[in-house]
């Protein structure tokens, strides 16, 4: 069955699940919301709990929430861990992705340079050290966790493309 992810038209709290469903092999197709009405109409239809987006309709369901949807696709992928360890791992490191990511959200609301500037002041060199040295302890095999893609390699993907796309690869130096 395919999945239909409904969010406005860019990233933001969408692209984590849109990456646990591409992982995971899970086919779907988007549904851009561009106008209020839209929106609103999803609202009025119950269709979204807490009146928010990004919401995928899945298997009847009307699934909300974007870490609990990533993590929801993910274990449908496979992607959470193949023991209780690694599972434990993989959601501390990818909450810890949530909190770096956050730093960046902002952007679209408040003053872009504000936001980026202090993104690049305090989140990046608290975070990219961490998960640096996470990849290192791991064998530099390219995952954070085992020897396969997991969610918190998701995470951190999501992360460093938003860095890519908004400050530019050579800020990942």
């Amino acid at each position: 069955m395919t999945a239909v992810l409904y969010y406005f038209d860019g990233r933001g709290k969408a692209e984590i699940v849109r990456l646990a469903m591409a992982a995971a092999n899970i086919p779907f197709t988007q549904e851009f919301v561009r106008e209020k009405k839209q929106f609103e109409t999803m609202r009025a239809e119950g269709k979204l709990l807490f009146g928010q987006l990004p919401m995928v309709e899945y298997e009847g369901h009307h699934l909300v929430q974007s870490g609990s949807m990533a993590r929801f696709f993910a274990e449908q992928g496979g992607l959470i861990g193949s023991n209780e360890e690694e599972k434990l791992k993989i959601d501390i490191l990818f909450e810890g992705t949530r909190d770096f990511n956050s730093a960046f959200m902002p952007y679209g609301f408040l003053g872009f340079k504000e936001v980026l500037d202090n993104a690049k002041a305090t989140a990046m060199p608290r975070y990219l050290p961490i998960y640096n040295k996470i990849l290192s302890r791991n064998g530099s095999n390219g995952y954070m966790v085992g020897s396969k893609l997991s969610l918190a390699d998701l995470g951190l993907l999501e992360v460093v493309l938003t860095i890519e796309e908004l400050l530019g690869e050579e800020e990942l130096n």
